[in-house]
């Protein structure tokens, strides 16, 4: 079965994206998501939640479109046409359960931070809560370059 067939098979549902969900963050394929462990293997989201565990506020728009641009990098380098083609007839935003871009948060008092998919030890969030607030920006070079700059 081709990934296209894969797709064709499944239908999106909008289970884990927030009431928070902009119109604006939809036009850049950025999800807003209530959970930062989605049903849907989404490439890269707003994490935007109450949970205890994921306290995520609404983004402004301007740090959307840094996401947004984060998204399209990735998917200019990793996917042929064809492809994102694919994921935009499937659903309004990328998925792609091989993908692990990693979903960011806006913390309350208004310091980013990025969690992988992958991750299930250590620490949920980097940085953590208790590090300097980094801005969208930081954070997002620092989830791209993180072994060079972690280690």
């Amino acid at each position: 079965m081709s990934v296209s067939e894969e797709y064709q098979r499944r239908i999106w549902k909008p289970s884990d994206i927030s009431v928070e969900q902009t119109e604006h963050a939809t036009s850049l394929r950025i999800p807003f998501l209530s959970s930062s462990s989605p049903e849907w293997a989404y490439i890269t989201g707003i994490v935007v939640g109450e949970s205890w565990v994921d306290k995520g506020v609404v983004p402004t728009e301007t740090e959307v479109e840094s996401i947004a641009k984060h998204l399209d990098d990735y998917c200019v380098r990793w996917y042929r046409d064809s492809f994102r083609n694919t994921m935009r007839e499937f659903a309004p935003y990328d998925i792609d359960g091989a993908a692990n871009l990693g979903y960011y948060m806006k913390r309350p008092g208004g310091g980013w931070c990025y969690r992988k998919k992958t991750w299930d030890h250590g620490p949920r969030w980097l940085p953590m809560p208790d590090e300097s607030a980094a801005t969208v920006e930081e954070v997002i070079d620092r989830n791209i370059n993180r072994f060079a700059k972690d280690r």
